[in-house]
């Protein structure tokens, strides 16, 4: 990352590293271990869990920037926390490993912490981590606009069965069925209408990134941390393909329009092209200089646009799987990339709390979408093109103008980072996903909430 994009662009983060190191300057050291005593796992001693705590919120900072801020908390000790860089070069080398579809952004609740340390050997400063990132929490809530909440409506039922947070969701093509993959290695199918859980799909060994239907809706791809697509027959749910290219976890898949095809996008730098009947690699999409966190093609599946950690987003010729063009203009990751339903435009979510609106045809930027409070994890078209659902880690979903790029209006109500949005063919609901491990289906005309589904 660069050294101008630190601290200027994400104003929250640098009030919470502010209160954090006030707070660690005016407690007594015998007072410290009882305010992180939340970080129930200790393998180090307190200072080395202080140290990597604060150099894991500045994960997404330069080299530079994060080690100023562990000097400046090693002589605010009295005891003299030890500042030493070795841990920071570590805590990178995890953030790399384990980076998601929103970057260093998957590591926006607490429960994201939670589900890392069970992974982890060396789990107490991951510990600590949560309980920074409540920290984190309560001072977004401060930060945020006060104001009167919306009346979104009764909700008609609560699912529950899963215990991760949420972070995919897609409509089946027919909208009968909603796919759901989540922190907690599976992925769940709901009946849309009844909002009941229709099967459970277990085989990940890691966390579910992504989850798309085949245009015909018989097949369910599922990508994640573990390295690997996973294609399942819908009917009785049982797995029909592994698909292993891939070197990192797998963030994003999409199928062509005419299903024949499949890409995958990972933290690899790579997009694979499949075969979606032989499961053979067509071709290798390279040219990204970090993790790709979306992939997605046009209408008329001549196009592959691919959203990258790199901050830009590139767009390919899916027949030659050459490079037409590369789109600047974010000033952090690029976290999702949709085109509109008839190709003619795009949307790429990021980090920096924008999204950008593209024309697919002269590939410039037509306008930015701007007012979330954190970095924006997912884009989606409505079937008419004219609205477009952004979700962030402020824990809200925007609802915009396609066309004159003004917010409609603002879906309020899951308590974590919203992961994903999604419409249903028809257009009449958005489905969210959340890492508050919900799932909640919003009427899109009323913006009014229909129902949540719990227990991922």
């Amino acid at each position: 990352m660069e050294e101008n994009d630190t601290f200027a662009s994400r104003p929250h983060e640098r009030l919470t590293q502010d209160l954090w190191l006030d707070i660690l300057a005016r407690l007594p050291m015998r007072r410290r271990a009882t305010c992180c005593r939340v970080c129930k796992v200790w393998e180090k001693d307190l200072a080395e869990m202080v140290v990597y705590g604060v150099a894991t919120l500045c994960s997404s900072l330069s080299e530079k920037g994060a080690a100023q801020v562990l000097i400046k908390l090693h002589r605010l000790s009295p005891k003299g926390i030890p500042a030493d860089l070795g841990r920071l070069d570590q805590v990178r080398r995890f953030v790399e490993r384990h980076r998601g579809a929103g970057g260093a952004a998957i590591f926006r609740s607490a429960d994201d912490w939670v589900q890392l340390a069970s992974e982890e050997p060396d789990r107490g400063w991951l510990c600590c981590g949560a309980n920074m990132t409540m920290m984190e929490e309560r001072t977004r809530v401060l930060m945020r606009p006060s104001g009167k909440s919306q009346d979104f409506g009764q909700v008609l039922g609560t699912l529950t069965g899963h215990t991760g947070g949420v972070k995919s969701i897609a409509f089946s093509p027919d909208g009968k069925l909603i796919a759901s993959g989540s922190w907690d290695k599976t992925v769940k199918v709901w009946d849309a209408e009844t909002m009941e859980a229709k099967a459970t799909l277990k085989g990940h060994s890691l966390w579910v990134d992504c989850v798309a239907w085949s245009p015909d809706g018989k097949r369910l791809a599922s990508a994640g941390g573990d390295k690997t697509v996973r294609l399942w027959g819908f009917e009785g749910g049982h797995e029909k393909c592994i698909l292993t290219w891939h070197l990192l976890g797998v963030y994003s898949v999409a199928f062509s329009p005419d299903g024949k095809t499949i890409a995958s996008a990972s933290a690899d730098k790579r997009v694979k092209v499949w075969n979606a009947e032989t499961m053979e690699v067509k071709g290798t999409l390279t040219g990204h200089s970090d993790g790709v966190s979306s992939v997605a093609f046009s209408s008329d599946g001549k196009t592959i646009a691919t959203a990258s950690a790199d901050k830009t987003v590139k767009v390919w010729d899916s027949k030659t799987m050459e490079a037409k063009a590369t789109l600047t203009g974010h000033s952090d990751m690029v976290t999702f990339v949709a085109f509109s339903p008839d190709g003619k435009t795009m949307a790429s979510a990021s980090a920096d709390y924008n999204v950008k609106v593209w024309s697919a045809e002269t590939m410039e930027a037509k306008g930015t979408l701007t007012g979330h409070l954190d970095g924006v994890s997912s884009a989606a078209f409505s079937p008419d093109g004219k609205t477009i659902a952004t979700a962030s880690a402020d824990k809200t979903v925007k609802v915009w103008d396609a066309e004159t790029m003004e917010a409609k209006g603002t879906l309020e109500g899951h308590l974590d980072a919203v992961r994903s949005a999604a419409f249903s063919p028809d257009g009449k609901m958005i489905a969210t996903a959340s890492a508050d491990r919900t799932v909640k289906v919003w009427d899109a005309e009323t913006m009014g909430a229909k129902g949540t589904m719990t227990g991922h």
